[in-house]
C-alpha cells in the first residue's frame, strides 16, 4: 500500500440527536462536547447493566433500546485494543439488535462533530498529517521490511480519512513486545530489560510465558495502585529475584509531575493534576546499566522519557519496543528522532490491538 496524501474524508453524518454506545471514558467526553454543543443525546448504551447516571443520562443495555431509539444515529464511543472492541464486532452486534445507523468514533471525530481543538490519542484533524508530509514520507523510508512500510501507509491513510476498513488484523497479542517476526531481538539468556509502563506485571509475565531467562529486569510503574499490584505479581512470579521494581515515572529529568492516577493501564502524567509522582531520568540514574532490550508504552510519556535516555540509546544503543499510538505525531516523530541518536538502528512496526492501538515500534541495532 502506499501512503495517499490526497484522501478526501467522508465527513457526512446524519442530524441528531445522536445515541452513544459504550460508557466508558469516551463516552463521557463524547457527551461533554455533544452537551457543549447542544446537539441532543437521545440515549447512551452500553451491555454492562447498572451503569451510573452522567450528566443527566443513565446507560441502557442495547436490547432495552425501544424502536425509537434504533431508527437513530449511533455513535460508537469505544476505542480500546481487545478484539470484542472493534468496530466491526460491535457493528454487528448492533445490526442485529435492529440498529441501522452506526458510526465509528474515527468517522465522527474526522467528519469535525467533535472540533479539532481535541486530539485524542493518535488521532487529530487530517490536516494535521498532510501538514507534516515530509516527516511522515522521511519516516516510511526508515522501515525495513515490507510488512512494516505496509502497515505504516495504512495508519498514516487511516488518520488521512480513510477509514477503518484500510487496517489489516491485529496481530497476536501475546507477541506484543517479544515478536518472533522480528529479528534480532537481543533475548538471550541474562539479557537485561527494563520494562517501562510495567503496570500490573503483564509484561513480565509475557517474559514468563515465552520462556525467556533475563538476568536483570528494571521496571517502572507510577500508579500506586498497579504498582502494589506489580508487586504482589512479581513476589509470586519465578523471576522475583531478577526484578528491580520502582513506583516513579521516566522522563526527560528527575522531579516530580502531577498524574492522573488510578485510571488502570491509562493513569498518566497530567500538568496540574493534584496527585504526583516521582520521575526518573534513565540517564541521570541508570547510566551505568547496560541494557539490552527497553520496552516502554506510558500513555503519552514516550517522548519526554526518551530524551531522558538520550545519552543510553546513542551510547549503549540497546533494542527498544516503543509504543506510537498515545500522540498523534509518535508515528513519524519517534522513529526520526530515534534514527538521529542511532544511525544503525533498523526499525520495524508492528500492530497488535483494534482501531490502531498497540501499535509498537521496534528499534533492533544493527
Amino acid at each position: 500500500m502506499q501512503i495517499d496524501f490526497s484522501i478526501i474524508p467522508d465527513t457526512s453524518l446524519p442530524e441528531a440527536p445522536f445515541v452513544i454506545y459504550g460508557a466508558g471514558n469516551i463516552g463521557r467526553t463524547i457527551i461533554n462536547v455533544l452537551s457543549t454543543k447542544n446537539i441532543p443525546v437521545a440515549a447512551w448504551l452500553d451491555r454492562r447493566a447498572g451503569l451510573p447516571e452522567y450528566c443527566g443520562i443513565t446507560p441502557i443495555i442495547p436490547e432495552d433500546a425501544d424502536d425509537n431509539i434504533k431508527h437513530l444515529p449511533v455513535i460508537v464511543a469505544v476505542f480500546s485494543p481487545p478484539a470484542e472492541c472493534g468496530f466491526s464486532v460491535i457493528k454487528k452486534y448492533l445490526y442485529g439488535l435492529g440498529f441501522s445507523q452506526i458510526y465509528s468514533f474515527e468517522h465522527v471525530f474526522q467528519a469535525g462533530l467533535l472540533g479539532f481543538d481535541l486530539t485524542f490519542m493518535w488521532m487529530a484533524a487530517p490536516a494535521f498529517f498532510r501538514q507534516h508530509k515530509n516527516e511522515i514520507i522521511s519516516a516510511e523510508q526508515l522501515f525495513r521490511d515490507e510488512k512494516s512500510r505496509d502497515l505504516f501507509a495504512r495508519q498514516i491513510n487511516l488518520r488521512l480519512g480513510a477509514g477503518l476498513n484500510i487496517l489489516l488484523a491485529p496481530d497476536p497479542p501475546e507477541q506484543q513486545y517479544f515478536d518472533s517476526g522480528i529479528h534480532n531481538l537481543p533475548l538471550q539468556d541474562g539479557f537485561i530489560f527494563a520494562d517501562i509502563g510495567a503496570y500490573t506485571g503483564d509484561t513480565i509475565a509475557s517474559i514468563i510465558a515465552h520462556k525467556l531467562t533475563p538476568g536483570t529486569i528494571i521496571a517502572l510503574e507510577p500508579d500506586q495502585k498497579n504498582f502494589a499490584a506489580l508487586q504482589e505479581f512479581v513476589e509470586s512470579s519465578t523471576l522475583n529475584n531478577m526484578c528491580h521494581l520502582h513506583m516513579a515515572g521516566a522522563g526527560e529529568n528527575n522531579g516530580v509531575a502531577g498524574f492522573a492516577c488510578g485510571c488502570n493501564d491509562a493513569s498518566h502524567i497530567e500538568a496540574g493534576a493534584q496527585d504526583t509522582i516521582k520521575i526518573i531520568a534513565f540517564d541521570e540514574l541508570f547510566s551505568d546499566v547496560p541494557f539490552d532490550f527497553i520496552k516502554m508504552d506510558i500513555e503519552g510519556g514516550e517522548q519526554a522519557a526518551l530524551l531522558g535516555m538520550k545519552k543510553i540509546i546513542a551510547t549503549r544503543k540497546p533494542a527498544l519496543a516503543i509504543s506510537l499510538y498515545h500522540h498523534p505525531e509518535d508515528i513519524f516523530s519517534i522513529p526520526l528522532f530515534l534514527k538521529q541518536l542511532n544511525p544503525d538502528y533498523s526499525f520495524y512496526l508492528r500492530n497488535y490491538g483494534e482501531h490502531a492501538m498497540e501499535t509498537v515500534l521496534y528499534a533492533i541495532n544493527q
